[in-house]
């Protein structure tokens, strides 16, 4: 890179990111303005101990969307069905929309991704169903409370937990969550 260049460019770098960020607010604005809900941030957080106590956890995607406005928030933790969360790179309508609704109602709303971070697509049909990795789900879940509850913007003790096929029979069993 020319001098001129390495000089430029992070004299720039600060401008180039305020106006990212003010692009960003302004497209959520007009989301808003049209009951459209913005599109989620991708986190990430470890799954609650899923590899064994003492052991490396999982690393999970999530998908965040948070409400507008000031202060804490109630939250929900999405748990999805057996086809997974993605559609190729796209969240599944269904989830999407559930979170588009419950952000523009003041709630958070966490779509955990169980099965890309393990290299997995779906286990709906017996030969690609796996026992431990469904089992591990709970743990997701888990880990997922846990980093909602140190969010500043998210009510501790208003987060609930929503769940899809498998997702749902997830939260039936360990609704003590």
């Amino acid at each position: 890179m020319p001098k001129v260049m390495a000089d430029i460019v992070p004299a720039l770098l600060p401008r180039l990111q305020s106006m990212e960020a003010q692009l960003n607010a302004n497209f959520s604005n007009i989301l808003n303005k049209h009951g459209l809900a913005p599109l989620p941030d991708l986190v990430h957080f470890p799954s609650f101990e899923d590899n064994g106590p003492g052991r490396s956890s999982t690393v999970l995607n999530g998908y965040l969307s948070r409400p507008t406005g000031e202060g804490q928030h109630p939250a929900v933790i999405f748990l999805h069905g057996c086809g997974g969360l993605l559609m190729g790179s796209m969240i599944e309508p269904g989830e999407s929309d559930w979170a588009g609704e419950l952000t523009r109602r003041g709630y958070a709303v966490l779509m955990v991704d169980s099965f890309a971070p393990r290299d997995r697509t779906e286990m709906c049909a017996p030969r690609t169903f796996d026992r431990e990795l469904y089992r591990n789900r709970a743990r997701d879940a888990y880990g997922a409370l846990l980093f909602f509850q140190a969010q500043p913007f998210v009510r501790p003790d208003r987060i609930g937990i929503m769940g899809w096929s498998q997702g749902c029979s997830l939260r039936d069993r360990h609704a003590k969550l």
